[in-house]
């Protein structure tokens, strides 16, 4: 007869240390797999269950197995040998720890075969979901095809149609408004750039402090004034030293200029840009200058058009938001030629005002020419304004820097250049001129005198009968407004000094006033 089933010797398997022992009844070696055994075996485990030899209940080991199927083989192997001992066959706990390794074995493969499942399961839902979407894509475009659009096409459509403008209505929209006469201008995406160590930095924070000014040229040019926006992109910390140093050539900067000293990311349409955008028309900021465009397109591909078209277009969507000058100061290539990067920049650019410095002097000059890397979009360019920087140093002997001066004591004396329009326009703002002691012309009234004096005619200049309604009378004076001669206050219409100096001289020159129709 063998030994009783489950009932181990001194090598954990029954029997001596030098034979092994063989089972009497089938001649097999212990412990026999005989099905005869089964019996005693089941009433064995049923009398000692594994898990009261380590103190725990069932739901306790099954947990702990489960656990352990979870874990990777380094973390489960010290906890499993804590609680059963050492891998060997003289441990006492052995039989218990092989069929708790076995149960977690099996549960590890149960959590495969499920993950193997859902796997197949979410594989075959997203190929379920991707050919959904490319049959509802093809039956869109099969749509589309055939006239039909979507919400956001309708709404577009809208906007389009009220954009539509006949060749009449397009000679009507106001020029340009320069910012720097022959250089910048309103509602334009500009460059300024030059190799470095040719002051492209001190140039663009001076045009910002003349801007912002109220009153000051640009260096004899005449210009216009509002409020800028300065992203102060690189060396934050030095840049305070410059703006001293224009300080105490021009006095303190005005309130109208702005500083935001970090990076702003303009591809960044998740926070940054669209940020930046609602800031500067909320604040009323007109010019926009990045210093330098490296530091705020970071990870961007300069060199690629594609990674340079984001950029540009938001650089529009800021320029469109604000009708403002947008600046970008940027570097030229290693050789010198012109902007580094893309020539979309080249192609988007109204102006690109190119720096030039000879040699090692503080001499630097402003050209827009393309021969020296600039740009003026419709023009040859120019290059007719060199600037000297002139050192500052504090008399209390700390950090001193330089300040862009003209090289000559010249002010250019520029005579004053009056806009000129249709006669009607002309009547008009004479009309509200005559107004300014009754309070201002309102809106009916322009109505009526429009109807009265001159009303609407064919292309053949012959009346038409129709009347002026109060909107379309507003339309007639925007002009107006828009060339600076005319503001509305509260709900009226008043004439501005520098309109009553443009009917000033339409009355001494009547015959240079009018328009060329």
């Amino acid at each position: 007869m063998s030994q009783p089933f489950g009932q181990a010797g001194a090598d954990g398997f029954g029997g001596s240390d030098t034979a092994r022992p063989v089972c009497q009844q089938h001649f097999q070696y212990e412990p026999c797999g005989h099905k005869g055994h089964f019996a005693q075996q089941a009433q064995q485990t049923a009398e000692e269950p594994h898990w009261e030899k380590v103190g725990m209940t069932r739901e306790v080991w099954e947990s702990f197995a489960w656990a352990c199927a979870l874990m990777d083989v380094r973390s489960a192997d010290p906890r499993i040998a804590a609680v059963f001992g050492p891998n060997e066959e003289t441990n006492p706990l052995w039989g218990a720890k092989q069929s708790f390794i076995k149960g977690k074995n099996d549960f590890a493969r149960a959590l495969k075969d499920d993950k193997e499942l859902k796997q197949k399961q979410y594989d075959e839902e997203a190929a379920m979901h991707r050919a959904a979407k490319e049959k509802a894509d093809r039956d869109a475009a099969q749509r589309t095809i055939g006239g039909e659009l979507t919400p956001q096409a309708e709404l577009f459509l809208e906007k389009l149609k009220a954009g539509m403008m006949s060749g009449d209505a397009l000679d009507e929209l106001p020029d340009p408004a320069p910012v720097v006469d022959g250089w910048l201008y309103e509602d334009t995406l500009n460059w300024i750039a030059g190799p470095s160590g040719t002051f492209k930095s001190f140039v663009a924070h001076d045009l910002a402090a003349r801007y912002a000014s109220q009153s000051m040229s640009y260096h004899g040019f005449p210009m216009e004034h509002g409020k800028a926006l300065y992203i102060v992109a690189e060396g934050a910390g030095l840049f305070k030293f410059r703006k001293r140093a224009w300080e105490s050539y021009n006095g303190k900067v005005s309130e109208n200029i702005t500083y935001y000293a970090a990076p702003v990311q303009i591809s960044d349409f998740e926070q940054q840009m669209p940020a930046l955008i609602a800031f500067a028309r909320e604040g009323g900021y007109t010019m926009v200058i990045f210093d330098t465009q490296a530091m705020c397109t970071v990870g961007e591909d300069e060199n690629q058009a594609k990674d340079m078209g984001v950029i540009i277009n938001a650089c529009h969507s800021l320029r469109m938001a604000t009708k403002g000058c947008i600046i970008l100061v940027h570097h030229f290539d290693k050789g010198g030629n012109g902007m580094r990067g893309s020539g979309a920049q080249f192609g988007a650019a109204s102006t690109i005002v190119s720096t030039k410095r000879d040699k090692d002097e503080e001499w630097v000059t402003l050209s827009t020419k393309k021969a020296d890397g600039g740009k003026a979009k419709d023009d040859e360019g120019r290059a007719d304004l060199k600037l000297k920087l002139e050192r500052y140093e504090p008399a209390d002997g700390s950090r001193g820097s330089l300040c862009p001066l003209r090289d000559d004591p010249y002010t250019l004396k520029a005579k004053p250049v009056y806009p000129t329009f249709d006669d009607s326009r002309t009547d008009l703002l004479k009309r509200i001129a005559m107004f300014e002691d009754m309070g201002g012309m309102s809106p009916s009234a322009v109505k009526e005198f429009l109807n009265e004096a001159h009303p609407k005619t064919d292309e053949n200049s012959l009346p038409t009968g129709d009347k002026y309604t109060t909107s379309g009378a507003e339309m007639r004076v925007k002009m107006l407004v828009t060339a600076k001669v005319v503001e509305k206050r509260s709900s009226k219409y008043w004439v501005t000094d520098f309109g009553r100096d443009t009917v000033a001289a339409l009355a001494a020159s009547p015959d240079d006033a009018q328009d060329d129709d």
